[in-house]
Order: structure tokens, then sequence, then C-alpha cells
């Protein structure tokens, strides 16, 4: 029995010299509220949320943002751009490609960021067919921020 445990013991050991401990990285949620401004006018929002499972020492992390409609209400066409930096030169993707999507709601669009990095995701939506605006630049309004 002793010699079991010392030869499981000797395996994880090794396994961790080799491998090294999974670092998963803690999920984050951001949400952005878009006001309508006029009386009885539905709060429309945006989420950041991630990062999604990545295999172990996996170089990216994923992200996804999702706009929609206020809770309860119909799905209307929702229009979403973003626009991703980084100041210290990290790499990123948008799924897709161009990092817009349209669509009756709620509609999403996929980042891919490189580990170790710190990512500011600019972004504008248009709600309600069109008539509601809501930008990161917009008082009251910001951009998600993202430490990889």
């Amino acid at each position: 029995m002793k010699r079991r445990v010392r030869l499981v013991s000797l395996l994880t050991l090794a396994c961790v010299a080799l491998f090294g401990v999974a670092q998963a990285k803690p999920s984050t949620t951001q949400t952005r509220t878009c006001p309508f401004p006029v009386v009885g006018g539905d709060p429309d929002f945006l989420q950041l949320s991630g990062p999604g499972a990545a295999p172990h020492r996996s170089p990216t992390l994923t992200y996804t943002v999702l706009a929609s409609e206020s809770p309860g209400e119909d799905s209307h066409a929702v229009a979403l751009k973003l626009d991703v930096s980084s100041s210290d030169g990290g790499q990123s993707s948008t799924d897709p490609a161009n990092g817009s999507n349209a669509g009756m709601s709620p509609i999403t669009i996929t980042l891919t960021l490189q580990r170790g990095h710190q990512f500011t995701v600019d972004w504008t939506a248009d709600f309600d067919f069109g008539i509601h605006p809501c930008s990161s630049s917009d008082a009251g309004q910001s951009p998600f921020s993202i430490a990889t």
C-alpha cells in the first residue's frame, strides 16, 4: 500500500513539474445598460462574459459580447460593432471577423484575446430597429476593460 501511495505521489509530482498547475482565469461579467431617453422607454443592454473554456496553456482566451433587448421585450433588430485595442501590444480577433454583427436580438460577437495583456473594447449598438443608439463614448457609458 505504501508503495502505491509513493508511486502515485511521484507521478503527480512529475506531472506538475512537466505540465505546471492549471491556472484558470476567473470568469468575469460586465454589463452596460442603455436607457431609452423617453419616459417608459426600455433599457436595452450589452454584456461581456468570459473567458470561455480554453485548452491548458492556450495562448488565447475567448470572451463573448451579447447585445439584447430588455428582458421580457420582443426580439427586435439589433446591430453591434466592436473596436478592440490593447495598450501593451496584445493581439486580438473577432468572430465575425469585422467586429460587427446584426440581426434579431440577442446577437453576439466572440473575442479571442492573447493572454497576459490589457484590452479595451469600445462598442456601438443600435437597438429597436435602429431608433435606440448607444455607445461606449456616450455620457454615462464606458468601454469594456479586460485583463487576460
